[in-house]
């Protein structure tokens, strides 16, 4: 479950911050950034499976869908932003499945992921990670 999402130079959200609960509710006027917060999360999901372009292109824009990765970078007039950031924190299940199908067990249950993708490049930092015994 995430618990919180931070982005920065994504689309317009710069230096938003969110904690989630069970349930949250994400409300406000037109135009604040309600569906890029869950296109920053979709994003953030897709990455972890595609290579960054491939999640990039994946991200709508404002027509629908994106043919230019620029489109998902934070834009102030004709500026467009070099970096983007986010820091996700999440609870993850102490027991699941592995990619081949194996019982797996957490060692640790809470992930702190910070990432910094760029045009080309992805940075990743994990504060805690899990092991397969």
């Amino acid at each position: 479950m995430l618990t919180r999402l931070k982005v920065s130079g994504f689309k317009n959200l710069v230096n938003v911050g969110v904690r989630f609960g069970p349930f949250t509710c994400i409300a406000g006027a037109n135009a604040v950034g309600k569906s890029n917060l869950f296109d920053a999360i979709r994003f953030l999901s897709t990455i972890a499976d595609l290579p960054l372009l491939e999640a990039a292109l994946a991200v709508r824009d404002e027509g629908g869908r994106s043919s230019d990765l620029r489109g998902i970078f934070h834009r102030a007039g004709e500026r467009t932003a070099d970096r983007m950031s986010f820091e996700a924190e999440m609870i993850v299940p102490a027991t699941g499945r592995d990619d081949l199908g194996q019982q797996a067990r957490a060692s640790i249950n809470f992930l702190r992921s910070i990432g910094s993708p760029a045009h080309s490049s992805v940075r990743r930092r994990c504060t805690a990670s899990h092991s397969v015994p």
